[in-house]
C-alpha cells in the first residue's frame, strides 16, 4: 500500500509523514524538485534538490513529472521515480498534491493506494507558510490553486480525512491508526 499524504500548503504533510514513519517504520519516498532549498531543509530527507536538467536526463524513470511557474516566473519541476517503488509488495508512505495522486493512481491502481487528507484553518497555514518563509504572492498564489484541487479530488475520490489544526501529535496519532487498520474509507467519513 501508498499511502498518499496530502493537503493544501502548510498544513505539515511533510511533518506528519516524518513522524508516522519514525512510529511505525513505514519508509518516506522523497521526491525530487528542482525549486530551491527553504531555510532548515535538507538534501534527500524534505526533497532530492536537483537541477532542471535532471528531469530531462532521466525522463524514463520519472513516474510523474510536474512543473509550475510561481509567481517570480521560475519554473519549478517536481516528480517521483518508479525506481524508487521498486518492491510492489511493500508499504510506502509519500507527500503528494492531488495532480500527481491521479499519476500514481493510473501507475498503481487506487487498490494500491490510500489517500489521506490533512486538514487545517486557513488562517494556521498562512501563518506557518509565513513563518518558514514563503514569498507572500507565491503563497496567495498556492493556497488557492490548492483550495480548488482538493475541492475537486473530494468529489471524486476515496480518502481519509485528518485535522491539524492546533496538536500535530493528535494529527499523527490519526494517520498511524489509518496505517494500522489498512482499510480505505470513503470520503473521510
Amino acid at each position: 500500500m501508498i499511502y498518499c499524504i496530502m493537503g493544501m500548503s502548510g498544513t505539515g504533510k511533510t511533518t506528519i509523514a516524518r513522524e508516522v514513519s519514525k512510529k511505525t517504520k513505514v519508509p518516506i519516498i522523497v521526491s525530487y524538485t528542482s525549486r530551491p532549498k527553504r531555510q532548515g531543509e535538507e538534501d534527500h530527507v524534505d526533497y532530492n534538490f536537483v537541477d532542471s536538467n535532471y528531469f530531462d536526463d532521466n525522463f524514463d524513470d520519472f513516474l510523474d513529472i510536474r512543473q509550475y511557474t510561481v509567481a517570480d516566473g521560475s519554473v519549478w519541476k517536481y516528480g517521483y521515480k518508479k525506481s524508487d517503488f521498486k518492491d510492489k509488495n511493500k508499504d510506502y508512505i509519500i507527500v503528494i498534491d492531488t495532480t500527481g495522486y491521479e499519476t500514481f493512481k493510473e501507475y498503481f491502481g487506487s487498490e494500491q493506494l490510500q489517500p489521506i487528507l490533512i486538514e487545517s484553518r486557513l488562517d494556521e497555514l498562512y501563518k506557518r507558510d509565513e513563518i518558514r518563509g514563503d514569498d507572500p504572492k507565491e503563497l496567495k498564489r498556492r493556497l488557492l490553486d490548492d483550495e480548488q484541487k482538493i475541492e475537486d479530488f473530494k468529489k471524486t475520490e476515496n480518502y481519509k480525512i485528518v485535522y491539524n489544526y492546533y496538536e500535530l501529535n493528535f494529527a499523527v496519532i490519526q494517520v498511524v491508526r489509518i496505517l494500522m487498520k489498512g482499510d480505505k474509507k470513503k470520503n473521510g467519513k
